[in-house]
């Protein structure tokens, strides 16, 4: 099960991979620790918009698997978008480098939203694998098929967190991809109705169904408002993104 982003059940999965079935369900990890597949089990990775401050600190405090991860990625990111992702997590510990507001600020950047978001799912899948678990499946939701990729030797960790960082630096650049993206308390034939009642198709849909009740509309920030004018009754939440991820403005790409 995901949670959406109103905090309950449900999730869009782009892919699912399933876990190569070895004898006893048992495989060797670099270390020769033996990892054990967990039964009917699923890790899910989020994409874009569910960063927020302080998130994974006690586990950078205590957990050394986790932490040594995160200064990994860290150092790849730092490299390519010089910026000390340490400091931008964790601002309060960060000995006055960096300020809350303004690690908030940028969180909320795709240029740097998306990798910090990428190391941290890789950690944290690393300390599981650490204890010796891995699950059956992986579904991952946008940027979450990147660490599904890296952690099955699709693409180095190096590579992953290199690819983001071009992808988010590619996106943030080009003003045609600037948007929003709301989460609203409604079906999908609902919104779909009032997308085409406002007349937006080519600027705004739906980016993501997480359940029969809530979905997230993505696109020029304009014509999402005229379409939420449609919906007084449905509860709406921005997230915390500066482009209309998954939706037709993401065209734009195509320039570059």
């Amino acid at each position: 099960a995901g949670i959406s982003s109103f905090g309950y059940s449900g999730t869009i999965a782009h892919i699912i991979i399933e876990g190569v079935k070895l004898n006893h369900n048992e495989i060797n990890s670099n270390n020769n620790k033996t990892i054990k597949y967990i039964p009917n089990t699923v890790w899910q990775f989020a994409g874009q918009g569910t960063l927020k401050l302080q998130i994974g600190e006690e586990f950078f405090k205590n957990e050394q698997v986790f932490r040594d991860n995160l200064l990994s990625c860290g150092e790849v990111i730092k490299e390519l978008l010089e910026i000390n992702i340490i400091d931008v997590l964790y601002p309060n510990n960060s000995e006055g480098r960096m300020n809350p507001e303004t690690a908030e600020t940028i969180l909320k950047q795709t240029k740097y939203g998306q990798s910090i978001l990428v190391s941290l799912e890789y950690s944290i899948s690393q300390l599981w694998v650490s204890r010796g678990l891995f699950p059956t499946y992986m579904i991952g939701h946008s940027l979450g098929e990147y660490v599904i990729a890296m952690l099955n030797g699709v693409l180095s960790v190096r590579d992953g967190i290199k690819l983001v960082c071009e992808r988010g630096k590619l996106m943030q650049s080009n003003e045609k991809c600037r948007g929003s993206m709301i989460a609203v308390r409604g079906s999908a034939e609902d919104v779909n109705k009032a997308i085409a009642t406002a007349n937006v198709k080519s600027t705004v849909s739906l980016g993501s169904i997480n359940g029969s009740n809530s979905v997230v509309i993505s696109g020029n920030s304009s014509d999402i408002q005229k379409v939420l004018s449609l919906c007084p009754n449905m509860m709406s939440k921005a997230l915390a993104v500066s482009s209309g991820f998954h939706s037709p403005i993401m065209n734009c790409m195509t320039d570059n």
